[in-house]
């Protein structure tokens, strides 16, 4: 008896009731969505399916996520069952990349041989670490067309940047699926809602031999499946540098890739000196909003939180004098925030206060690359933007510094890449530094416990001293 690989791992439903069950069951999911929503207090929580999951039996046929061919494999062969399987992946029709002219390190050129040898698989590596860079490397070595997908615009532009410098495409040599359009080029960048809305078309999945999804924990979870699993193609690569899902849905990204081929620990790069190391400095605040938070009649409107403390004098004051104070130390910032009129307002402070600051917003790519340019050039000391628009995937090496203006601490892939945004290494860098703004009367010792536990190098700043997270929260004064 046969199975089948392609877009998905198939077999005959000819092994009785009790193996089916114990297959579909290795592919149901408790739905992280049902509890949460529950203590939130959402009033219809019970109406949320108490499971998910990701394989199908009709039709006499078992159908299960690539990712999972070898679950179903050791499964079968715990019953007795030796399955040989018909590979039916696809090497598309597109012609392969041009040479990768990056010369890479010893840990990226194992990472490329791992994917490449792997097929279908995950790759887990720091950001700063140059994922980007082994993803290009391994498509142009794969000799196949290759469609990566992103989970938004930012991500998207960043993209063909780096195919210009290190493949030496332009622009207009890169192919692109945005909105309802699709243009297919041996590299094609798509981001994930407009791909899956075309994933279907055997147009696409004829095309490419490989797919890669970047920064994989931050797709939405709603059309995860839809933009990756129709695809054939022999290579599927799904690359973040944390695999752990803000929504707990981690399974979403295991079943479509399988295990981690490779793991590459931000603390081995730091150690060999690829990475800087980053000191957190948590800045507490009086900000309060007795309205927000969870159950007992308040209010969980986070947008409404983050719009009042971008009205709040006494908060933004504070992200103002950090910012100078910050600059005096380590030369040129990123600060961030969650709205496009606080980073404006934010900006105007940092210029009336005579800091040369470059607006950081996307929408308007001219300016956005004229303000990174005023960067890289030295000419503008702060890059002001929201998290959305420089959060991610942005390479400044020669910032010494990171402001988090409105709070992150509950999402451990959104801090850390922000994060990440310092840690690269530059001529003179030693370390750096992420000042984090801590509104503690909100938040209580939350966030403090989070980002202590995501950063060893974590320290409360207040009244002139840096006091380590540990001892701080032993104070009775953090609640």
């Amino acid at each position: 008896m046969r199975g089948t690989l392609e877009s998905r791992f198939e077999i005959p439903d000819a092994f009785g009731e009790d193996i089916a069950a114990t297959l579909i069951a290795a592919f149901t999911h408790t739905n992280p969505e049902r509890e949460a929503k529950r203590a939130m207090g959402f009033r219809f929580w019970f109406r949320i399916p108490a499971t998910l999951t990701t394989a199908t039996r009709k039709d006499g046929v078992l159908s299960f996520p690539r990712g999972g061919m070898d679950k179903v494999l050791g499964i079968l062969a715990d019953h007795g069952i030796a399955l040989a399987v018909d590979d039916k992946r696809s090497l598309g029709r597109g012609k392969k990349l041009p040479a990768h002219t990056v010369q890479l390190r010893p840990y990226q050129e194992d990472a490329v041989e791992a994917i490449l040898d792997r097929e279908t698989c995950l790759l887990r590596s720091g950001t700063g670490s140059g994922k980007t860079t082994i993803a290009l490397a391994a498509a142009a070595r794969s000799g196949v067309a290759t469609l990566v997908i992103v989970p938004n615009r930012a991500l998207h532009e960043q993209w063909v940047e780096r195919a210009r410098k290190e493949l030496g495409l332009a622009r207009s040599q890169v192919g692109e699926i945005r909105g309802g359009n699709y243009v297919l080029l041996p590299l094609t960048i798509g981001v994930q809602r407009s791909v899956a809305i075309h994933a279907k078309k055997g147009e696409l999945q004829s095309y490419f031999g490989m797919v890669i999804a970047d920064e994989a924990s931050l797709f939405g979870a709603t059309t995860f499946f839809e933009c990756i699993d129709p695809f054939p193609s022999k290579y599927r690569i799904g690359v973040s540098a944390d695999h752990r899902r803000k929504d707990r849905k981690e399974y979403l990204i295991h079943d479509l890739f399988g295990d981690v081929a490779m793991e590459i620990s931000s603390a081995a790069l730091i150690a060999d000196g690829h990475l800087v190391d980053v000191e957190i400095r948590m800045l507490p605040t009086q900000f309060d909003a007795p309205w927000y938070g969870v159950g007992g009649g308040k209010e969980v409107d986070f947008t409404g939180l983050v719009q009042a403390m971008a009205d709040d004098e006494a908060r933004n004051q504070i992200v103002i004098n950090s910012v100078k104070a910050m600059h005096e130390e380590r030369g040129q910032l990123l600060v961030l925030a969650h709205t496009r009129n606080h980073c404006a307002m934010l900006a105007e402070r940092f210029r009336d206060d005579g800091l040369t600051a470059a607006l950081l917003l996307r929408g308007d790519a001219a300016a956005f690359a004229s303000g990174i340019d005023d960067i890289r050039s030295g000419r503008a000391m702060v890059g002001v933007g929201t998290y959305k628009a420089i959060g991610l995937g942005l390479d400044l090496p020669a910032v010494g510094g990171v402001v988090a203006a409105t709070p992150i601490a509950a999402n451990e892939q959104m801090f850390g890449q922000v994060r990440g945004r310092v840690c690269r290494p530059s001529p003179g860098k030693k370390d750096a530094v992420m000042v984090y703004l801590w509104d503690r009367n909100v938040f209580g010792r939350k966030h403090l416990e989070n980002v202590s536990r995501w950063n060893a190098n974590t320290f409360v700043y207040e009244y002139g001293e840096l006091t380590p997270a540990k001892q701080a929260l032993g104070k009775k004064g953090n609640r």
